[in-house]
């Protein structure tokens, strides 16, 4: 496994994500708050979005969304799993979400582990490289040319996993996207 890249202790992460809090709070609380920071009355998303857990991929960030706009389930890969499909699941059933956006993005490290043969992780992602790897083909090149077959991949098999996610796709109330982020630019490319 690759040495962390983390500079920060614990105890400075946890102190930045509390000045971070009190920032947000200064600004919901402001009379110049802007209406991107109110807080929704409701549970109303306007869309699902499935992407990675890479911290440079924040899909409420990316999109530009406020508040309860988004219902985002992340995880490596963006393999939702049962998880990850029960919350789509909830998003759709529940609350009547549209639209499911896959969202990969270029340098995934969990790609590129599942390219280069993820040696030496922990059990748990081994396992979850192990399942990248199963789905891609042995001729894939890199994690750059893996994530858009990782985002088709993923589409596919949320509908596989749920005959609710099928059938509301099926009767025309929902529709998937997939697409791919690119982390070195900034750019958005739809699938």
């Amino acid at each position: 496994m690759p040495e962390p890249t983390n500079r920060f202790s614990a105890d400075e992460a946890l102190a930045r994500l509390r000045e971070g809090h009190r920032r947000f709070l200064q600004r919901l609380h402001s009379d110049a708050a802007p209406a991107s920071l109110s807080l929704p009355r409701a549970h109303r998303p306007v869309a699902a979005v499935v992407g990675c857990a890479d911290a440079r991929v924040a899909p409420e960030t990316l999109f530009d969304a406020p508040l309860g706009e988004l219902f985002v389930v992340r995880s490596a890969g963006q393999m939702a799993g049962a998880a990850g499909v029960a919350s789509l699941e909830f998003a759709v059933g529940s609350l009547g979400v549209p639209l499911v956006v896959v969202l990969g993005h270029t340098q995934c490290g969990a790609l590129k582990a599942a390219v280069e043969g993820g040696a030496g992780l922990p059990e748990q992602l081994a396992r979850l490289v192990r399942e990248l790897r199963a789905g891609l083909p042995p001729d894939v090149g890199d994690a750059d040319a893996a994530a858009p077959l990782q985002v088709r991949r993923v589409l596919s098999d949320l509908l596989a996993a749920s005959p609710l996610l099928a059938q509301e796709a099926a009767a025309g109330r929902l529709r998937l996207e997939g697409a791919v982020y690119d982390v070195t630019n900034g750019d958005l490319r739809w699938l």
